[in-house]
């Protein structure tokens, strides 16, 4: 794996926000400018929306963005949703959704959604936002 990869892996596995400012996300991922394959590192991105579900802050779309401008991130998105949705990566899901693609590879991404309605431990919040995206799309 690139050193480069490796070392943004690392710190975005061990990031917490200092003083509750998400900042050095921008620089973290700065470093994966110059780099060719930033797909080692999808899970770790993903991974912070997890860890903050509740931080839908300006910093945060960085993270979406590298995302979005890399190929493949479709199905570490869909593994992360599985994991823990939070209201980037369904925002991230609508984002496709909204393009007119209702699957990606063999997953039915409607059916995506359905199985975080019908997760019990989805807050209130991601309920309601994933059953907007659900009505928007079926």
């Amino acid at each position: 794996m690139d050193k480069i990869v490796n070392r943004v892996i690392k710190r975005l596995d061990v990031f917490t926000p200092e003083g509750g400012s998400f900042i050095e996300i921008d620089n973290i991922l700065a470093e994966l400018l110059d780099v060719n394959d930033a797909m080692p590192a999808f899970e770790s991105m993903y991974k912070v929306f997890e860890r903050y579900p509740n931080n839908y802050n300006e910093t945060m779309w960085t993270i979406v963005h590298t995302l979005e401008d890399s190929i493949g991130y479709e199905e570490e998105l869909i593994n992360s949703l599985r994991r823990k949705p939070t209201k980037f990566t369904l925002t991230m899901l609508n984002r496709i959704l909204n393009t007119g693609q209702k699957k990606y590879k063999e997953y039915d991404l409607l059916k995506i959604i359905e199985e975080i309605l019908a997760n019990p431990n989805s807050s209130r919040d991601i309920g309601n936002y994933a059953f907007e995206i659900y009505n928007k799309h079926r």
